[in-house]
């Protein structure tokens, strides 16, 4: 009776080291999985980020390149631009572009509310 207490001794811990083993097998592959994760998570924000910042600087190329571009009209004694047709332009009509009016001063009209 003794051998088989022993057995049944020696096959329980057996078994419960078996059990230890797949248990421990288990949490290394649940951290592997989860350190994966969080990996591609963070390079996911950091190429959303860069997209962002690119995306960010051709906007402000465009915004710079239509301050260039866009066409506004100043008047020989005022301190306001505006835009074509503006009831504020009745005598004189200069025409100017919006960088170089904001580069002398100039604000926008209230009445015709051009481009800032």
């Amino acid at each position: 009776m003794t051998k088989v207490v022993l057995l049944t001794t020696a096959e329980k811990t057996i078994t419960d080291l078996q059990a230890k083993k797949v248990a421990d097998d288990k949490a290394v592959a649940e951290k592997a999985a989860a350190d994966k994760t969080a990996a591609e998570q963070a390079a996911a924000q950091a190429a959303a980020e860069k997209q962002a910042a690119a995306t960010h600087a051709t906007t402000q190329q465009v915004a710079s390149s239509d301050t260039q571009s866009t066409t506004v009209y100043i008047t020989k004694t005022g301190k306001k631009y505006h835009l074509a047709g503006c009831q504020s332009l009745s005598k004189s009509q200069i025409p100017i572009s919006l960088a170089d009016a904001k580069s002398k001063g100039y604000t926008a009209c209230e009445n015709c509310d051009p481009p800032q």
